[in-house]
């Protein structure tokens, strides 16, 4: 799959990656929308969103109803913190040239928070969060990009159940994370070296 999606350039193309896919377009575009007219929340600008992120996504007509579905059970709840975003979707650059694209970033006096948004049937427990690669990863750069706040905070946004799961770290919480991300890294140079793939 790694393969295939970042080498050979491939979609994902199963249904549940385009229903994920298409969601994001929507509520990226909601965010947008909302920091442009400095909106918490607003329906027409949850509808108009809901339009735009469907054609960009290029979303196949069958998946439109459950996306619609997911989006608009989310957007009745979601409030934009205006007086915290920093980021929303915006490609980040970590160390050593390793980038991630956080759905959201709030930055506060006590806090930077990650909030990223899940569409999966599955919500993890904190201890499932806190050991998440992702999780980890997106942290450890976050450290690096927006220093110096006392607490870093990654939260998971379950969208389909309207719940979230947060888990804070702290640096001290990374002294071995720079080995594990540069292994993994090593992993897939390796993996393009042999061309092989496992699973």
């Amino acid at each position: 799959r790694y393969r295939a999606i970042w080498i050979d350039g491939v979609p994902d193309s199963s249904d549940l990656s385009l229903k994920g896919i298409g969601f994001h377009s929507c509520a990226h575009r909601y965010i947008l929308r909302l920091v442009d007219q400095s909106l918490a929340a607003d329906e027409e600008e949850a509808k108009a969103a809901f339009r735009e992120g469907i054609a960009h996504a290029l979303t196949p007509a069958n998946l439109v109803p459950e996306v619609r579905e997911i989006f608009f059970g989310w957007a009745e709840h979601f409030e934009l913190d205006h007086q915290a975003i920093v980021a929303a979707e915006e490609h980040q650059m970590g160390k050593n040239r390793q980038t991630f694209t956080p759905d959201v970033v709030y930055g506060r006096p006590d806090c930077l928070e990650i909030v990223d948004f899940k569409t999966f049937w599955h919500p993890l427990t904190e201890p499932q969060v806190r050991d998440d690669f992702q999780a980890r990863f997106y942290i450890f750069n976050a450290m690096r990009i927006w220093p110096n706040f006392p607490n870093y905070r990654f939260t998971q946004s379950y969208v389909r159940f309207g719940k979230s799961t947060s888990v804070d770290f702290k640096p001290e919480d990374f002294g071995s994370f720079t080995d594990e991300v540069e292994a993994v890294a090593a992993s897939i140079e390796e993996a393009g070296k042999r061309n092989e793939w496992p699973a």
